[in-house]
């Protein structure tokens, strides 16, 4: 997170451009868990890392030459999701990971079997729900249940938690932001369907959420220097990031940044000089007797402290400001 001199946030850096929020088990509302877990994997917590009755029925497709499809539980889309995320190049790895061949499926298993022996079922429930991809950079129920509803996923309703459940198959297909008429609700409905027929929620309950629309409150995605956040400063924003990235002074940082993550980054971004900096090119671009600024073309202002002067001049423009000034530079 980048913030500004006062501690206001400037931008969300995500490593990769993946913005995750991992949250527990418990943090998770039962219908979303239930929901995934009935349209993904019935069986669940019947199988162990192995659903024979759906593997079978996927090798034999294959050899059929059909798609490749039905035999993965959720440990083996776990490891798969773990894999992508985690990979320098994830649309690489998407690709690698959703190869169509025995030999993908075989190397799943063979991890999947690790997994189920390292971590309960519920870990893996609540993993596979934390690595998940959701569409719309959406990684995660956490920022699903932001991204589309406003909400968290410990608040998801059965409605909601059905809708982000039928994402996953294909997060293209079942847009919610694209296809809410259509695709997408059929696809709810299927899901809620599913849950009845499981015993997971009521008929009743079902066909009531059924009837219900999306109800989207889709939120824009925070995308580092080009989130809203950054707009007055995305230039600085832009600085600050190549900084980190190129000067080997910040070698480890760089390296924090895009493992764990979690970093907090304070600049010396001064909103107030920003915004008189701003000001002051679009006084003199284009040059007069031009309008103010219709383009919004950018220039570079220098702001430098002059500390016996009292004041800093802008050699660029002639215009002063405070002395005390710690943005050693703003641009637009």
């Amino acid at each position: 997170m980048l913030l500004d001199r006062t501690g206001k946030v400037l931008a969300y850096y995500y490593p990769r451009g993946i913005d995750r929020v991992p949250v527990t088990y418990s943090k998770i509302a039962p219908v979303m868990r239930n929901a995934i877990v009935a349209i993904e994997d019935s069986r669940f917590y019947q199988h162990g890392a192995i659903d024979f009755r759906g593997t079978v029925r996927a090798l034999v497709n294959n050899f059929q030459h059909k798609s490749v499809q039905g035999g993965s539980t959720l440990a083996q889309q776990y490891v798969k999701n773990v894999e992508i995320l985690s990979a320098s190049n994830p649309q690489q790895a998407f690709a690698t990971a959703t190869a169509q061949n025995v030999g993908r499926k075989i190397r799943e298993l063979r991890m999947a079997v690790q997994v189920e022996h390292t971590m309960s079922k519920d870990q893996i429930l609540a993993g596979y729900l934390n690595a998940a991809f959701f569409g719309n950079q959406s990684y995660g129920v956490e920022v699903a249940a932001e991204r589309y509803f406003s909400t968290t996923a410990d608040k998801l309703t059965l409605a909601q938690a059905a809708t982000l459940a039928g994402i996953v198959e294909n997060p293209t297909a079942y847009d919610p932001l694209v296809n809410e008429h259509n695709l997408t609700i059929t696809r709810r409905n299927t899901v809620l369907a599913r849950m009845a027929q499981l015993h997971d929620v009521s008929t009743a309950d079902a066909a009531a959420a059924e009837k219900q629309p999306l109800g989207l409150k889709p939120t824009i995605p925070q995308s580092g220097c080009t989130s809203r956040s950054a707009k007055y400063a995305a230039y600085i924003c832009d600085y600050v990031i190549a900084v980190i990235h190129h000067d080997a002074a910040y070698k480890q940082v760089w390296s924090r940044l895009n493992g764990s993550g979690g970093l907090t980054v304070t600049t010396t971004l001064d909103r107030k000089d920003q915004k008189a900096a701003n000001h002051a090119v679009s006084q003199i671009l284009p040059a007069p007797p031009s309008s103010f600024n219709p383009g919004h073309n950018a220039d570079t202002e220098v702001l430098i402290q002059l500390a016996r002067a009292g004041f800093a001049r802008s050699p660029s423009t002639g215009r002063t400001a405070p002395a005390g000034t710690r943005t050693p530079s703003t641009t637009r």
